[in-house]
């Protein structure tokens, strides 16, 4: 196992509420306090944690996948910009109010030229909701889903 992997899982397993408290400074808008209470709802349920530990265990190998980040890259920035709106199915947009890595403008821009788009604000979230807003957004997600898609079938979940 890449050993930046493993040091970092030592880190979440040993010291998961201040290396969070740092990520979510680092990443996600807000004071110290806002940042220290989101970090210790977090660190305190296995679950996410479980969450965390699977995203960092996906990212090993990274460095061999490098080039292709790099390439991928440099052909996003030659794509034209969206024809947002050309969407005409149901959307929903679910965004961080405190998201530093993408704007909530970036939000705001979707919603104002997707017709009939729903914009949900997940307060003080970071761009990982299921982490900050585990309890909540998955939820709204889904009974938005139930609510918006008229062919649907029922599923296990109903």
């Amino acid at each position: 196992m890449d050993p930046a992997i493993r040091f970092q899982l030592w880190l979440l397993r040993h010291g998961a509420a201040p290396l969070l408290r740092m990520l979510l400074r680092r990443f996600g808008g807000g004071s110290r306090e806002e940042a220290a209470e989101r970090a210790a709802v977090v660190a305190a349920d296995p679950v996410r944690i479980g969450h965390l530990e699977a995203i960092l265990m996906a990212s090993a190998g990274w460095a061999g996948r490098r080039a292709g980040f790099d390439n991928d890259s440099r052909g996003f920035k030659g794509l034209a910009p969206l024809d947002l709106e050309a969407i005409a199915c149901p959307t929903l947009i679910m965004h961080g109010t405190a998201d530093s890595s993408v704007p909530p403008e970036n939000a705001r821009h979707a919603h104002q030229r997707i017709p009939g788009s729903e914009l949900h604000w997940m307060q003080g979230s970071h761009v990982v909701f299921f982490l900050e807003e585990g309890d909540t957004a998955p939820v709204y997600a889904l009974e938005w889903l139930r609510g918006k898609n008229p062919a649907r079938v029922p599923g296990p979940l109903d």
